[in-house]
């Protein structure tokens, strides 16, 4: 296998921490066999399109390689697994090491012994997984296999990166969507013809303070528990529009419900 470790910098979060500062992430790299999502053994938590598997299909029958490794999150509440992997490249030279343009480091160590290994192993072998991402990369793996099924033994396993899912170098963050090319008023309208059709909640925006901003923002979402909703925010506006999805007074596909 090939253990990793990648120290990254954490941006500042109006509840996160108010100074630079970097977490640190450490996992490995290994073959995993592939198994049905049905299974109960691997879980994916997004749905799939069509087109991006046939995209990833056709890359790896032409290539016969995996080009980005599966994101997988594995459950250790004890954290034995991560500890094992830490005392093992304490005081170790790296094998690899480079930095990425955002700042972020990275280091790999080579590790074939079975001694070390096969402990390690056993424990993995106690949790389920989660693709946290890769869903379409994990069932273009499997559709391969299944095609070939003559083919030698590497194409009933996939590359897959595992990381502790309880640990504190795993980090989930806001999704956000930049709509450009829109004139000020059509981005007004179509704001208002939102407010017509979806349950809309307005927020002032303060631009004085950007932190106790942010804070009020976070604690309107907090009270909306696990309703859906989308945030809204048209350039130079002093308001903030909250979209509930769900409870629209139009027909919505299913799936902005969900």
């Amino acid at each position: 296998i090939y253990i990793t470790q990648q120290e990254y910098p954490v941006p500042l979060w109006p509840h996160g921490p108010m100074t630079p500062t970097k977490r640190k992430q450490i996992g490995f790299v290994a073959l995993f066999k592939l198994k049905p999502l049905t299974s109960g053994d691997i879980f994916p938590h997004e749905k799939t399109h069509g087109p991006p598997k046939e995209d990833r299909y056709k890359l790896l029958e032409s290539t016969r390689a995996n080009f980005c490794q599966v994101f997988g999150l594995y459950s250790d509440p004890s954290g034995k697994i991560e500890e094992s992997l830490k005392k093992r490249i304490r005081g170790r030279a790296s094998k690899v090491q480079f930095q990425t343009v955002d700042g972020s480091e990275h280091r790999m160590w080579v590790e074939s012994d079975h001694a070390f290994l096969d402990p390690l192993l056993n424990l993995l072998q106690k949790s389920a997984l989660m693709i946290a991402d890769g869903h379409h990369r994990y069932e273009a793996a499997l559709r391969y296999a299944k095609e070939h099924p003559g083919r030698s033994t590497p194409w009933s396993h996939v590359l897959m990166y595992f990381t502790r899912m309880e640990g504190d170098g795993v980090s989930v963050y806001p999704t956000h969507r930049l709509v450009g090319g829109l004139e000020k008023r059509d981005a007004q309208a179509f704001v208002a013809r939102l407010r017509k059709d979806y349950p809309t909640d307005i927020v002032p925006l303060d631009r004085t303070n950007p932190q106790k901003m942010a804070r009020r923002l976070l604690s309107q979402l907090e009270k909306k528990g696990k309703t859906p909703y989308f945030g809204i925010y048209v350039a130079d506006s002093t308001e903030l529009v909250f979209v509930n999805a769900k409870n629209a007074k139009i027909k919505v596909p299913a799936t902005l419900k969900q």
